[in-house]
């Protein structure tokens, strides 16, 4: 397969689900997940780079599901390393970590972090910075050309949207699933 316009562009799914599940019942935050999972896949078979944290995975008291996406994506990569074009530029994903640590991965995760960290598909970043989520560091860092945030729902993915330094620097494609706070 011969490059597509994808090729090494930094994508990085930003969002969270609210722990209200009169704001999303289980039933969407699987939805969510699914779409999550799709548009990933999507996005690997195109020879896409991807910016994602490592951290801990937060779940909803109400059925201890994730309330973030960063998992479900590095687990989605790691499944389907095969499908990735040959040709893509490594690295396939640019791991950013933060006040968070390596500790905090999740056991069923460890072993993932282990291999691909190990690999030439990993880059990692450190996400530093004063004053913003991390999300919002990864769009306005560095001015990477070619860098699309999509804005899935929650805290992140509205500042990740919204702050004017993002507005100028970084495509977004927002995405309304419903899932999100009930003022956003």
């Amino acid at each position: 397969m011969t490059g597509t316009p994808l090729f090494g562009r930094r994508i990085h799914i930003a969002g969270s689900i609210s722990d209200d599940a009169s704001v999303a019942t289980s039933d969407e935050v699987r939805a969510a997940r699914e779409l999550v999972k799709g548009l990933v896949l999507n996005l690997l078979q195109r020879g896409a780079t991807f910016v994602v944290p490592v951290d801990a995975e937060r779940l909803r008291e109400c059925d201890h599901l994730p309330t973030c996406f960063d998992w479900l994506i590095w687990r989605t990569l790691y499944d389907n390393l095969t499908r990735r074009p040959s040709g893509a530029s490594n690295p396939l994903a640019i791991a950013v970590q933060h006040h968070k640590n390596e500790e905090q991965i999740p056991q069923e995760f460890e072993q993932l972090w282990e291999d691909l960290r190990a690999s030439d598909l990993v880059h990692i970043e450190n996400g530093l910075y004063p004053g913003f989520s991390t999300d919002v560091k990864l769009c306005t860092r560095g001015g990477f050309e070619g860098f699309i945030a999509y804005g899935i729902g929650g805290e992140s993915a509205q500042e990740c949207r919204g702050h004017p330094h993002t507005r100028r620097s970084c495509p977004r494609r927002p995405r309304d699933c419903g899932i999100h706070w009930p003022d956003s």
